[in-house]
């Protein structure tokens, strides 16, 4: 949360028939795509994204906030 606001900062999924992770910008565009391992099936590409998350928030919203140049409060 920035300001009150809640922001997507990364997303996983397979839109383009191969495992993707999308990080965002504060409109939601993607900014980077990272391509996952192409035999990857959908429930393991989102499972392993939702450890990934677990595991990585604090350098995803590090990350983000350094990209959009928020103030951290």
């Amino acid at each position: 949360m920035v300001d009150q606001w809640f922001y997507p900062v990364v997303r996983f999924d397979g839109s383009h028939g191969v495992g993707h992770r999308d990080l965002l910008d504060r409109r939601g565009a993607t900014v980077r795509k990272d391509w996952l391992a192409g035999d990857a099936t959908l429930a393991q590409v989102l499972n392993a994204g939702r450890q990934e998350i677990m595991e990585r928030w604090r350098d995803y919203r590090a990350a983000f906030l350094a990209r959009e140049r928020f103030k951290e409060r």
